[in-house]
């Protein structure tokens, strides 16, 4: 077997070979989400997400296999993260993880307003405050 017959065996077991355009293209959108994620900054905690989950769906594998099937990557993260309702708990952990309470901390108002809020209704009606 010369060099030329390996490469190409080696070729054709390999997911670009079994590309389709509509895979390419949809490479090419994802990328381009990415970058205006990335550099751009526009929306980054959404296209970012977007972009790679779109990357993923379309990784193309070799013939007879699956990332998206039962026991292909995406269907592992799928059980894992959403049968099991992980996802929900990391997301709602990530957006408080990255909400700004700088300002309640110097703010004796701030953090009376927070009591009252937190407080049963019957209580925050007493105006203890006045």
């Amino acid at each position: 077997m010369d060099f030329a017959q390996a490469f190409t065996q080696i070729w054709q077991t390999t997911g670009i070979y079994s590309m389709v355009w509509q895979q390419g293209v949809m490479i090419a959108v994802c990328l381009f989400l990415l970058w205006l994620g990335i550099k751009k900054q526009f929306e980054p905690l959404l296209l970012i997400p977007i972009a790679f989950g779109g990357l993923l769906a379309n990784i193309p594998m070799p013939p007879g296999e699956a990332i998206a099937g039962p026991n292909g990557f995406l269907g592992i993260i799928f059980n894992f993260g959403i049968n099991s309702g992980l996802f929900p708990l990391f997301i709602f952990m990530a957006v408080g993880a990255m909400t700004d309470f700088g300002i309640w901390y110097f703010r004796y108002a701030y953090w009376r307003d927070w009591a009252v809020l937190h407080l049963h209704w019957r209580q925050a009606t007493l105006c203890l405050w006045t």
